[in-house]
């Protein structure tokens, strides 16, 4: 194996390392989005119950929800393009990784 070879490894190993890194910080990225958007739609329905503002829990949320941070934060996270967006990121780094996977592959390490 020549230094050359050896090098391309080392570059491509870096990369991987690199595109997996900020793989897991597009996808915590993407869960925090979601799990934002799951705290609206369970505030909404849970608008619907009779009891809605007699338990704590709900008028906790509700205080939550209804505050100016609360709603600017939720509705940065229901703002669809920013979703779209981040499903784009998702997908594309996704796609880096595989094609890292290929390279490494192709250069014997698996």
């Amino acid at each position: 194996m020549t230094d050359e070879d050896k090098q391309q490894q080392e570059a491509v190993l870096l990369e991987f390392r690199e595109a997996e890194q900020e793989l897991a910080r597009i996808e915590e990225s993407a869960r925090s989005l979601a799990a934002n958007i799951r705290q609206v739609a369970e505030w909404i329905e849970s608008s619907t119950y009779p009891d809605f503002l007699q338990k704590m829990e709900n008028q906790e949320r509700h205080a939550k929800m209804s505050s100016e941070g609360g709603s600017k934060l939720y509705a940065q996270a229901l703002n669809i393009q920013r979703a779209l967006e981040t499903v784009m990121l998702v997908i594309t780094a996704r796609k880096r990784m595989d094609d890292l996977r290929q390279r490494k592959a192709s250069l014997g390490l698996e």
